[in-house]
């Protein structure tokens, strides 16, 4: 599955061990991504090493505000990776959305 993850984001070649690597321990130790799932992760987004982890943060922050509880992020991320790429006012409208059919905000 490597050679699939470097077709689809060749990018992937160019950037820094190090850089990788902080984005290893930030996706484990501030995402809580599961050790098992990581390679899930970045074979479903390699993208995810192009993000700033300052961007990445914000994301969690916002998933954050909405209520998702610390414990479950790191799930939300293995099944959403994509997540990370997503414009935060794009996240915002489609909970918007949600709430205006009727989806009840936590209590």
């Amino acid at each position: 599955k490597l050679g699939k993850v470097v077709e689809r984001f060749p990018n992937v070649l160019c950037y820094a061990v190090e850089n990788m690597e902080e984005h290893v321990e930030f996706l484990l130790n501030k995402v809580g991504v599961r050790e098992d799932k990581l390679g899930k992760v970045v074979e479903r987004f390699p993208q995810v090493f192009s993000y700033a982890l300052k961007s990445m943060n914000a994301r969690l922050e916002f998933l954050r505000s909405v209520g998702v509880p610390e414990d479950q992020l790191g799930k939300v991320v293995e099944r959403l990776p994509q997540v990370f790429g997503y414009a935060l006012e794009s996240m915002g409208g489609k909970l918007e959305l949600l709430l205006s059919v009727g989806v009840p905000e936590d209590q």
